[in-house]
């Protein structure tokens, strides 16, 4: 996860794994801080399917796709991005539900989503950078939190409470078996009426 402007673009031909070739396009970030993760240099480079290439033997090559990142020159923004290609270069995680713009609110600066799924939601850059400070290596991302309006605290302004503790499983008492219900269960209670009828003419017979 990084925060930095969006510099030069480039389309280039990528070959999938079907042995197709299409363009994609090719973004420089110049790097003012790196939010989650190691990465080495001052820059990087993303892209994302989609874009026209130049003229070649067949004509020219456009392919659009919804929800692709689109940048502009010194775009100021914040990245979600998954592991390098083997080119070296970033895909952006999620095409547009990883890309941030920033936008300053008063004294608060505010991480404002660029896709549709995004609108009404906004993080606060120094709370997202207090979360992410507390989080265990490895995470991932963040799951947006709404807020209510721009005067209210985004992600990460709220005090994080520690962890609850594990608390020790409660032993927990099977309920007693039910009386038996049912034709066995009739059948058992006369019998056991019949033997105690049985019993009481037999202790008040009278002795010869």
């Amino acid at each position: 996860m990084v925060r930095g402007k969006a510099g030069r673009q480039e389309i280039r031909a990528v070959r999938g794994p079907d042995g197709l070739e299409r363009p994609y396009t090719f973004t420089e970030i110049r790097l003012d801080e790196v939010l989650k993760g190691t990465v080495a240099g001052s820059q990087l480079e993303v892209r994302e399917i989609g874009g026209e290439l130049p003229d070649g033997p067949e004509g020219s090559t456009s392919l659009s796709v919804p929800g692709a990142v689109n940048f502009e020159d010194g775009e100021e923004v914040v990245l979600l991005l998954d592991a390098a290609a083997s080119d070296g270069s970033y895909p952006i995680h999620n095409m547009g539900m990883g890309k941030f713009n920033l936008k300053t609110v008063g004294q608060r600066t505010l991480l404002v989503g660029s896709a549709a799924e995004h609108e009404e939601k906004t993080w606060s850059l120094e709370g997202m950078r207090q979360h992410l400070g507390q989080t265990m290596p490895g995470a991932t991302g963040l799951r947006p939190s709404p807020a209510m309006d721009q005067g209210q605290p985004a992600l990460g302004d709220q005090k994080i409470d520690a962890p609850i503790q594990a608390q020790p499983e409660a032993k927990v008492t099977p309920p007693a078996a039910p009386l038996a219900t049912g034709g066995m269960g009739r059948i058992l209670i006369a019998l056991l009426c019949l033997g105690i009828i049985f019993l009481t003419l037999r202790f008040r017979r009278k002795p010869r």
